[in-house]
Formats: C-alpha cells, sequence, structure tokens
C-alpha cells in the first residue's frame, strides 16, 4: 500500500514538474531547457499576427535566454504574417514553421547555427531567406521545401553540404549562389525549382539523385573539374537546355536517364580543350548536339552562341552565331580532313559526300563542333 501511495505521489510531482517547465509572457509561450534558457513552445490555438520575440524572458524572479524556436512551435499558424528572431536564437527546431501557410517574413541572425528537418516546409508566401550571416552547416532535410514564393535565397559560407530536398518545389527561385564551401548536392536539393542557371563551385564533388531534376527553365549549367559523382536523373527534364559546361577531362560514366527528357541533341557541351573526341564517343554525352573545346574567357561569350543544324543532317549543315566569313574544315574520327572551305553566316556546307558518321567541323577562329551525317 505504502508503494502504491508512493508510486502517485510520485507521479503526480513528475506532472508538477512537467507542467512548471512552460509558462506564458507576453502571449508566447516558453519552455524551459536549462537553468537559464528558453525554448519557444506550441500554443493551443496557434499564434498569429507579427510576433516579436524578445532576447530574454522573465518568469518566477528569474531571466531566460530564448535560445530555440522549439518543434511545432509555429507549425500550421495560418494567421502568422511575420516573425522577428532575436540575436539569442541559436536553433530553429524540426517543423517549427511546417505549413505556416502565410509567413511572408522571417529573420535569421548570426547566432542560429541549426535549421531543422521540414523547419519551413509549405511556407507557401515566405518571400526571402538570407541565411548569409548565419554560422549553418547544414540544412536538416526538406529544410525549405515548397516556399514557392521565395525568389532570393542566400547561403552562407559555412555550409559544407546542400540536404536532400532543402529547396525542392521553390518555384520562383531564379537564381541562387552555391557556397564554395560546400561540397555535396542532396537528392532533389533543387529540383522542380525555378532555375534559370547555375553554377556549381569547384568545392563540389557529388550530384545527388535528381538534384536538378525538371528545372524547366534552366538554360545555362556549369559543372566544375571537381565532379567525380552525377547522379541518376540530375537533369532530368531541363527542357530549356541550351548550355552545359563541364570541366573534367575525362568523360563521366553516368546512367543514360541523367539527362532524360532534356533535348540534349539541340543543346551545346562545353567541355576542355582535346577532350572533343572524347565526349564524342562517350555515352550518353555523345548525344549532345554540338561539342566545344573550351574557349579562352574572352571567347567564351561568342562561342556559346554558334550553332550548327540542324544536326544530324544528311545534305547540308547551317551556322549560325559568326559574324564574318570563316574559314572551315571538316575533320572524321580519327582526326582526318575530310572537307573544307569558306563560310559565312546563316549560309550551308554541302556535306553530301561524307560517310554517314561522326565529324567534326572547325571554324578558324573557333573550337570544333561535332556533328552526325546520317540518312
Amino acid at each position: 500500500m505504502k508503494t502504491k501511495i508512493y508510486l502517485i505521489i510520485l507521479a503526480l510531482f513528475s506532472w508538477c514538474t512537467a507542467f512548471a517547465q512552460i509558462f506564458e509572457v507576453d502571449g508566447i509561450n516558453y519552455f524551459i531547457t536549462a537553468p537559464d534558457k528558453v525554448r519557444v513552445h506550441v500554443k493551443t490555438g496557434c499564434y498569429s499576427g507579427d510576433i516579436v520575440i524578445p532576447e530574454s524572458v522573465e518568469y518566477s524572479d528569474d531571466n531566460y535566454a530564448v535560445t530555440a524556436i522549439g518543434v511545432n512551435a509555429f507549425k500550421g499558424c495560418l494567421s502568422l504574417n511575420s516573425v522577428a528572431l532575436p540575436s539569442s536564437i541559436e536553433e530553429i527546431q524540426s517543423q517549427a514553421f511546417l505549413e505556416a501557410e502565410n509567413l511572408t517574413a522571417v529573420n535569421f541572425p548570426s547566432s542560429i547555427s541549426n535549421i531543422g528537418n521540414y523547419a519551413f516546409m509549405r511556407c507557401y508566401a515566405l518571400e526571402t531567406i538570407d541565411l548569409s550571416a548565419t554560422s549553418v552547416t547544414t540544412l536538416g532535410d526538406y529544410a525549405f521545401t515548397r516556399c514557392e514564393s521565395a525568389t532570393s535565397i542566400v547561403l552562407p559560407n559555412t555550409m559544407t553540404s546542400i540536404g536532400d530536398f532543402n529547396f525542392y518545389y521553390c518555384g520562383s527561385l531564379t537564381q541562387i549562389d552555391i557556397p564554395n564551401t560546400a561540397t555535396s548536392l542532396g537528392i532533389r536539393a533543387f529540383s522542380y525549382s525555378g532555375l534559370t542557371s547555375i553554377d556549381i563551385p569547384d568545392s563540389v564533388t557529388t550530384i545527388g539523385l535528381s538534384a536538378f531534376e525538371v528545372c524547366a527553365d534552366l538554360e545555362t549549367i556549369n559543372v566544375p573539374n571537381s565532379i567525380t559523382s552525377i547522379g541518376d536523373n540530375v537533369f532530368y527534364g531541363n527542357y530549356s537546355l541550351t548550355s552545359f559546361n563541364i570541366g573534367v577531362s575525362v568523360p563521366l560514366i553516368i546512367n543514360s536517364n541523367v539527362f532524360a527528357g532534356t533535348p540534349i541533341n539541340n543543346a551545346i557541351l562545353n567541355v576542355p580543350a582535346g577532350s572533343e573526341s572524347n565526349y564524342a564517343t562517350a555515352p550518353v554525352w555523345q548525344n549532345f548536339g554540338t561539342i566545344n573545346g573550351t574557349l579562352s574567357t574572352n571567347e567564351q561569350n561568342i562561342a556559346n552562341s554558334v550553332m550548327i543544324y540542324p544536326n544530324p543532317s544528311s545534305e547540308f549543315l547551317s551556322i549560325r552565331g559568326i559574324k564574318e566569313q570563316e574559314f572551315y574544315v571538316i575533320y572524321n574520327l580519327e582526326g582526318k580532313m575530310v572537307s573544307k572551305g569558306i563560310i559565312s553566316n546563316n549560309l550551308k556546307v554541302n556535306i553530301q559526300r561524307l560517310k554517314n558518321g561522326v565529324y567534326f567541323l572547325k571554324l578558324n577562329d573557333y573550337d570544333a563542333i561535332k556533328f552526325i551525317k546520317g540518312i
């Protein structure tokens, strides 16, 4: 009997202690996490309007630093407009703002070092995500998934990786600078975003599965020579791709689905000088419509606009993008010259006498461009 009474008293004491850990100040709930620290806690009925979180709060004659936004703290708060975070905040925990669908603004002070899984997922109205002042090294998976109104995302130079699904379905995002401290891009990190171009820094070595899948407006992709692995479906459905620039001299072995649904037969592949023939015979890479050797910096912008079409062709090639007459030479895969002449912009080169196969057309002031003579 005494044992039962003791257990009941112990349970009541534990419940009272837990209850005492939560208190409210100025309409905001706090949970005590340490003798001098609290985190913002979930509220029955949800938060609304414009919330300002203080650096510290006083309760029962004790002062507490506000150091975290707790799990689910603002989850599903549909009437929440903005949140101002203090410089004492160190962590935004998992699902803290999940489905706060009308949240338009939140600041990220330099004190923040961790943002958890799903933290801002489905914050459809959030317009700007500026993490530049933080010391975050990785973001939790799905951290900013479906922040569909975000037009500006700035990442800190402390990041070592872009996590899985971090910016998945950020449809209004047209440009982002990946810091040169990141070494990997996670699964579907930027897929279904509105990116129009992407410059992957030379700190990155691996690109995860479907990282840029169905970036339908992506026109230009720059891949450095540091890349050692490109996952399946990474550039799947990049319908607008016109230029793919890669600094790797020896073509990476990739699966055919890497560019599935992407019209690479109409795109230019720019590769290191001297590696054109390697790419022209490499599986998948050889399917690009035009393969150029990398030019010097002052020539690169001009080269990107030079194209031959149709490709493949059975009779004639047209050249677009040269400003004046150019001397040309056509080589076969063995490096033997098979034709030469002079061409002007939009005039045609007769290739009817060539056998079916892969060739390179070399203009006087440009690197070789791959084409296919077919039936």
